[in-house]
């Protein structure tokens, strides 16, 4: 059976989980808190074909990535966890690679500061980590659907 858009809406948070631990609440924030639709599940594949520095719906602007990094900063370092090693990179090096965190010239320690939740307001490169850290979210569960929808079609 090939899955597609709307059998991936259909699934309940506990079983998007299994296909991503941070599918659910990256849906929901897509989807302004409510039950994610056929456009966020389009929007997640979208930001992890383009990137999520596009501008997505709740990961626009700074303060939406602020609440939603806050809000789920447990969840997003155990996944920045898993991924690093998967790479054979501990985390602060993994973070280090992504773009938007190179444009701002984060240093290891503001990194691990944001993953722990300790980066200070006075850190310049602050808005830029956690931006980042809100997009890792976003492009990692669209590319854990895209490998769901791909595999799928086999």
């Amino acid at each position: 059976m090939k899955e597609t858009i709307e059998t991936v809406v259909a699934l309940c948070a506990s079983e998007l989980n299994n296909l991503h631990p941070l599918a659910a609440i990256v849906l929901r924030q897509l989807n302004g808190g409510e039950t994610p639709d056929a456009d966020c599940v389009q929007n997640t594949l979208d930001a992890a074909k383009h990137g999520a520095d596009g501008g997505f719906n709740g990961f626009t602007y700074s303060a939406e990535c602020e609440t939603f990094v806050s809000s789920n900063l447990d969840a997003i370092r155990r996944s920045i966890f898993k991924d690093a090693r998967d790479y054979d990179l501990n985390a602060v090096a993994f973070v280090q690679s992504w773009p938007a965190v190179k444009r701002n010239d984060a240093t290891a320690e503001e990194i691990m500061d944001a993953l722990y939740g300790q980066l200070s307001d006075e850190c310049d490169a602050k808005t830029g980590i956690v931006d980042a850290l809100a997009w890792y979210a976003l492009e990692s569960v669209g590319r854990a659907l895209e490998d769901y929808l791909e595999g799928s079609a086999e």
